[in-house]
């Protein structure tokens, strides 16, 4: 599943390792920044916030680690990275003007995590789970994420997974007791979000039903697709666009593991195809719109949330 042209993601790094084989260190940062990059950070901030963008107190104050650098061997991955940006640095800079505008050194890049989630019901049924993003998400508002995700946080997570069990706690109410089977599978960077993925698997100990009774934040909903490969087929290749890249790609490792590498890559083929103009903002926001209205009358006929 190579992405050889970096046309949705750029993949860093592939396999199934240990959670704790994958660490963070701390660096004095490589971000370049000027008068214009910050000028720009600043307007745009601006801009989002009179569009309706709510923002909290610490918005504008380091709370996210920039990523400088990965060290990938054979036994572990090492992220180097740097705690010095802030929300509005993200959302300042997230856009292809600044993209253009600026060398890739002046762009701050969040590390992110998922964790991509399967659990039965009570019928011993396998679903997959995923997220409907609500309305105020700054990306891919009420599209799909797969399953829970967010950024490491300075003062909160020691190290990716402490961010993954953190953000799946939060967004699901699952423990981390309540998980078994835990392993990084993959390292992506968005070029389109300007951040890098890191994603766990995972498997719930507990049923479906008892996750959905749980009570959790409202950053998403909570949903549950039949682990079926006629619907990973038709959900990707019929909503592409509605679902985050960390999705398309979290999709693509679980039914790489059911179905088969050549499975995967085939259905990647036709993810690129279905993408060659995403690169264009115009015709990506358009194909996004176009997948996520498809979407919601699809997922009131096959989730396990009804």
């Amino acid at each position: 599943m190579e992405n050889k042209n970096k046309l949705i993601f750029e993949l860093l790094f592939w396999g199934k390792i240990n959670p704790d084989k994958i660490i963070l260190k701390k660096i004095p940062s490589l971000l370049k920044r000027n008068k214009k990059s910050e000028k720009f950070i600043k307007n745009k901030w601006k801009k989002q916030i009179a569009s309706g963008l709510k923002i909290r107190s610490n918005d504008t104050r380091p709370s996210r680690y920039h990523l400088d650098g990965l060290k990938i061997t054979e036994k572990s991955v090492e992220i180097l990275a740097s705690p010095e940006i802030s929300y509005r640095d993200i959302i300042g800079s997230r856009s292809d003007k600044f993209r253009k505008l600026f060398k890739k050194e002046y762009w701050p890049i969040p590390v992110s995590v998922d964790m991509i989630l399967i659990a039965k019901n009570k019928k011993g049924e396998k679903m997959l789970g995923v997220t409907l993003r609500n309305a105020n998400q700054d990306y891919k508002a009420g599209g799909l994420h797969m399953t829970t995700g967010g950024a490491m946080e300075i003062g909160k997570d020691k190290n990716p997974i402490d961010a993954a069990l953190r953000e799946t706690k939060e967004e699901t109410g699952i423990k981390p007791k309540e998980l078994s089977n835990i392993f990084c599978r993959k390292i992506i960077f968005n070029p389109c979000q300007s951040e890098i993925g890191i994603m766990f698997t995972a498997t719930a100990k507990i049923p479906i039903e008892k996750i959905l009774s749980r009570r959790h934040d409202n950053e998403n909903k909570i949903l549950f697709i039949p682990f079926k490969k006629e619907t990973l087929e038709y959900w990707l290749l019929k909503f592409t666009h509605a679902n985050s890249i960390d999705g398309i790609v979290g999709a693509l490792t679980i039914g790489e593991d059911f179905y088969g590498r050549k499975w995967a890559e085939n259905i990647f083929a036709k993810i690129l195809k279905k993408s060659k103009d995403y690169e264009n903002p115009q015709k990506r926001k358009k194909m996004e719109k176009t997948d996520i209205k498809k979407l919601k009358k699809w997922l009131n006929k096959n989730t396990a949330d009804k």
